[in-house]
């Protein structure tokens, strides 16, 4: 694929994201104004799903720089630190 057509690709899946993204926000937010002692840790099934959002993220980055997440440098590697994950 060319990089003007990867580049209109990518643009096009963003508002696709950003759609989607609104409905999330809407979603969280009429839940939590129903329960007002909610917590994360409460919830593992979204718990994992936040945590694969930045995941999937970090994939972008780790794969347009030909990094896999276990290298020196690797966003992915960066973002399970961050998220209390660790490599066996």
């Amino acid at each position: 694929m060319e990089k003007q057509k990867y580049l209109d690709e990518m643009k096009k899946l963003e508002a696709e994201y950003d759609e989607l993204w609104k409905k999330i926000v809407e979603a969280t937010n009429t839940y939590i104004a129903k329960d007002k002692d909610v917590r994360s840790d409460d919830l593992p099934i979204i718990e994992r799903f936040a945590d694969q959002l930045c995941l999937s993220g970090a994939w972008i980055y780790d794969r347009l720089d030909r990094k896999y997440p276990r290298d020196r440098g690797a966003t992915t590697k960066k973002i399970r630190k961050a998220l209390g994950f660790t490599y066996p």
